[in-house]
């Protein structure tokens, strides 16, 4: 063999080398970033399946607040019709006649003189 095809041959195995030492550098960034992008994939679904859950969570406290609205204008309604009839009770035996003067005794007892 002579000193050019010795070098040639030198050159081209060196060449093989090179592009052999790149394709595994290229390999382990590739292999980094497909572990990166699986990672970052990990974290998106629980993202996502924590916001399933919040959703969730929020529309139970909406039907919740619903509800408790709903029961709190019944118990007002109730309430206040309780008091109508209370105020009523009370006002029963009361009876406004005009043009007739009122005697009011010690004991709280009321008479009409004519």
């Amino acid at each position: 063999m002579n000193k050019a095809a010795w070098t040639k041959t030198t050159s081209n195995e060196e060449i093989f080398n090179q592009l052999r030492q790149a394709s595994r550098n290229m390999n382990e960034k590739l292999d980094k970033l497909t572990d990166l992008a699986q990672n970052l994939e990990n974290k998106l679904n629980g993202i996502q399946t924590k916001t399933v859950e919040h959703e969730n969570k929020l529309t139970q406290i909406e039907e919740e607040k619903v509800q408790l609205r709903h029961e709190m204008v019944q118990k007002t309604n109730l309430i206040s019709f309780q008091l109508y009839r209370q105020e009523q009770y009370t006002r029963r035996e009361n009876m406004l006649i005009y043009g007739v003067e009122e005697d009011k005794e010690d004991d709280g007892e009321r008479s009409c003189s004519q």
